[in-house]
């Protein structure tokens, strides 16, 4: 058992230093404006939301149920080939959801393996792409708040989130995207009526977790102006859905 802990980790670490280690495209594609959703579930709901389109260029990387060890493997070498070619490209990075979900409070620490798993990836990401070449806007989007009902009665809960964004706050404060309060106080601290019928553990038409489309369109229109893709319009509305 002990040879079995120790390749895995082996693995990851030799994985991700070819990734960094691994030459500049000579040419790269200004996507300025550009933002990627690296992320599961959530990213992935607000990318197939069909307003998203219509808001500038949005690519995702995300997948869901992914946890950040599976993402490591199955989507990270993808996401930096794309990375590789383009230039000052908004990277919104989120991982760790369906981490929290199959964890204790106590094990929500820095030490944890599924929390070194999260921070390798946010590591990498800056390291590689926040200079030049590159010299692309990087985000660490916190967790956001989750419900009562569905996914959160089988642990996915707010208390978990705050540990868990605690730790990434601290550890990537230059980076680091409040939108756990953002949604919050859009909500009012209710969070149920403003997520999704998603099919699994929903409860009366509400899953607890996956916002709906109503409320992804805020919050992507606020990472938009956070990021300063984009400037407030007198006639948007986030203070409420």
């Amino acid at each position: 058992m002990s040879g079995i802990r120790f390749v895995k980790p082996l693995f990851m670490s030799l994985m991700l230093s070819l990734l960094l280690a691994a030459p500049a495209s000579a040419k790269l594609m200004n996507a300025k404006g550009t933002i990627v959703y690296v992320g599961d579930s959530r990213f992935a709901r607000m990318y197939n939301d069909h307003h998203i389109y219509s808001r500038g260029d949005v690519y995702r990387f995300s997948k869901n149920s992914i946890t950040a060890g599976k993402y490591t493997e199955q989507m990270l070498p993808g996401l930096c080939k794309y990375l590789d070619g383009r230039k000052h490209v908004t990277i919104v990075a989120c991982i760790g959801i369906n981490d929290l979900l199959t964890m204790s409070l106590s094990q929500i620490r820095r030490d944890s393996p599924q929390i070194r798993s999260v921070f390798e990836i946010y590591r990498l990401l800056i390291q590689k792409y926040a200079k030049a070449p590159y010299n692309d806007s990087i985000f660490i989007k916190s967790a956001d708040p989750t419900g009562k009902k569905g996914y959160p009665q089988r642990g996915y809960q707010n208390s978990k989130v705050k540990r868990f964004n605690s730790l990434v706050r601290k550890s990537f404060r230059r980076y680091y995207m409040d939108s756990y309060t953002y949604i919050w106080n859009l909500t009012g601290g209710k969070i149920d009526p403003y997520t999704a019928n998603t099919g699994s553990y929903t409860v009366n038409g509400h899953d607890g977790l996956h916002f709906n489309r109503k409320t992804n369109r805020l919050l992507h229109k606020w990472i938009r102006i956070y990021a300063g893709i984009e400037k407030p319009d007198v006639t948007d509305n986030l203070s409420g859905v």
